[in-house]
């Protein structure tokens, strides 16, 4: 749950502040991602998917928000 709220107290910013938005989002997506593939007792699968999950958004706020920079 904490994710959620965390990503929603982001979104809550001013629209004048999106590039920050974005990158708080991306810090945010990158300690979750951290937290996930440090767990223990999970399947051995679960991190490999973990990581291609968490770099493919991550790479998609990082080109959105080098779209908004243009």
């Amino acid at each position: 749950m904490l994710p959620t709220l965390f990503a929603l107290a982001i979104v809550m910013f001013p629209t004048s502040a999106r590039v920050w938005q974005i990158g708080a989002l991306v810090v945010g997506l990158a300690l979750q991602w951290l937290w996930d593939v440090r767990a223990r007792g999970l399947p051995d699968w679960y991190p490999g998917l973990r990581t291609l999950l968490s770099g493919g958004a991550i790479a998609g706020l990082v080109a959105g928000a080098l779209f908004l920079q243009t």
